[in-house]
């Protein structure tokens, strides 16, 4: 920004002689002064500057200290559920986020959402990961996911009536005939299918075992662990998945699976990603996360 000082003379045309002075001429005139107020504008603007630095500086500060990380509010036990007794979230992926907090001197405000949101909230950077997001998720535009820390072991649960039309082991498109159910916000795409082919208008297990158990839907797919992981819920939940009403079959020709952090796919994102690494797969070399996953499993 240009700042100046402008004088601009006119001649006088008033009735009576204006004062003069030395050797002006005799010819009265007068000044107009029109003055750029340099040195206030200069002021606030170096003011603004100090400001905005002051700013950029702080929120810098409070990203490598604290992170806010929201997960899927869908109760997916042992990896991140609500415990009974406490109130509070707990599992695996919350002591796997303590232990990445310990390793990079960070802290972390965690916040359980519905799943589609929390996706889209780290997509538009409202906060900085997701935790527990399956593969499928990692590979949605916009995200990026860090290393697995998990693998899963992807199952169908269907009604035994319907099992006895079906192979032993059922691949991807002996799924298309039927009529399945599940979770919304999940990704089914780690099943091998579309997840448009899924009615995915229930929230919570204990809601879909129920769907599935009345006739309003044939299957549905999850994971070995997070079934076993429905008793340190809800007892009830537990065993109605595991009833003999209920058959499950392992599954052929899945893709691989596993358990990540996402970030947005940005360079603050991606940064964040390559320091988080390194301790998740130390992590997994070291087998810490079997113990830590063992202390919910006992249960």
């Amino acid at each position: 920004m240009r700042y100046c000082l402008v004088v601009r003379t006119i001649p006088y045309r008033g009735g009576h002689p204006a004062p003069h002075q030395g050797t002006e001429n005799k010819n009265e005139m007068t000044h107009r002064i029109m003055v750029c107020h340099a040195v206030v504008a200069a002021r606030q603007f170096r003011i603004r500057c100090y400001t905005q630095l002051l700013l950029m500086v702080t929120a810098t500060f409070s990203l490598a200290t604290e992170l806010s990380i929201c997960v899927g509010r869908q109760e997916q036990a042992p990896f991140v559920f609500t415990s009974p007794k406490t109130g509070e979230l707990t599992g695996l992926g919350i002591d796997i986020l303590a232990e990445v907090a310990k390793q990079l001197d960070h802290t972390f405000q965690l916040k359980a959402l519905p799943q589609a949101r929390c996706i889209e909230d780290v997509k538009r950077g409202r906060h900085a990961l997701g935790l527990n997001m399956s593969t499928g998720v990692t590979k949605q535009a916009g995200l990026m996911g860090s290393e697995a820390y998990f693998k899963l072991h992807p199952e169908l649960y269907v009604l035994s009536k319907v099992a006895a039309k079906l192979p032993a082991k059922p691949k991807p498109s002996d799924l298309v005939q039927l009529q399945l159910c599940g979770l919304s916000g999940l990704s089914y795409e780690d099943f091998g299918i579309s997840s448009q082919q899924v009615d995915t208008g229930t929230n919570l297990y204990s809601e879909l075992v129920q769907k599935l158990l009345l006739g309003r839907c044939e299957g549905m797919l999850e994971f070995r662990e997070i079934v076993a992981g429905l008793y340190l819920i809800d007892k009830h939940t537990g065993e109605l998945a595991s009833s003999a009403r209920i058959s499950r079959l392992p599954l052929l020709d899945q893709p691989v699976v596993g358990l990540h952090l996402v970030a947005s796919d940005t360079p603050g994102g991606r940064q964040l990603i390559q320091h988080l690494n390194p301790v998740l797969i130390r992590l997994r070399k070291e087998h810490r996360i079997e113990q830590m996953l063992s202390t919910y499993l006992q249960q």
